[in-house]
């Protein structure tokens, strides 16, 4: 790719110091969840029991959360491009695959209804994830909403202005790519199966999180 014409935009001084400390974060993510396309916040920093948008949209369920015991794991990145009257070529957005599995079921096997029902609406939400092994509240959200809440919260050396933070769409557009499907589990016959899924979700390029203290308990993830 030849260099932008306009040449606008720098790349900051590397995020790590020249000595030997390292600074290593554990990766894993193991909740998901999905906000309806409809759904709207004012601010989606507040996050204050019963009266938050978060808190209301997750009691009309607008916010839903995925199954809490299992693993979801981010696959490969394709990039899709535009190529401009130059021939030069313009990345338009990257599709990022995904899969969730999981043990969990219920004894009344309404787990089967909450899949067949993700399946068929999942066109309908947007799709977020939080870190799952550092703990803490970290969401991962589309680039728009994170730049606004880096604004917002101060990030680095720079101070945060302390702005509400209204988003509509907020996380990603999804597809699935994997029809949800109970299985054998890995212990074979007779043990525990597990349900498995797979999607891609979409983005404007490298996917990054931020903090929403109190969060994690909303969501009772």
């Amino acid at each position: 790719m030849a260099c932008d014409p306009l040449c606008i935009g720098e790349i900051p001084a590397k995020y790590d110091n020249s000595g030997c400390d390292v600074n290593l974060r554990k990766y894993g993510f193991t909740v998901f969840g999905a906000i309806k396309c409809t759904a709207e916040f004012t601010d989606i920093l507040d996050t204050t029991a019963v009266t938050s948008d978060w808190a209301t949209l997750i009691a009309s369920g607008d916010v839903v959360i995925g199954p809490k015991f299992g693993t979801f794991a981010l696959g490969d990145t394709t990039t899709a491009t535009l190529t401009d009257g130059c021939g030069h070529p313009i990345p338009e957005f990257a599709d990022t695959a995904w899969t969730f599995s999981t043990p969990s079921t219920a004894a009344d096997y309404s787990d089967e209804d909450w899949y067949y029902w993700f399946n068929k609406y999942a066109l309908n939400y947007t799709l977020f994830y939080l870190d799952g092994c550092e703990g803490g509240n970290r969401i991962y959200l589309n680039d728009d909403v994170i730049t606004a809440i880096r604004a917002s919260q101060g990030h680095g050396a720079v101070v945060g202005t302390g702005a509400a933070v209204p988003a509509s769409f907020p996380g990603f557009n999804m597809n699935i790519t994997q029809t949800p499907k109970w299985s054998v589990g890995p212990n074979g016959p007779g043990k525990a199966g597990i349900w498995t899924m797979a999607g891609t979700f979409s983005t404007a390029g490298v996917v990054r999180s931020a903090e929403v203290p109190g969060l994690r308990t909303l969501l009772g993830a």
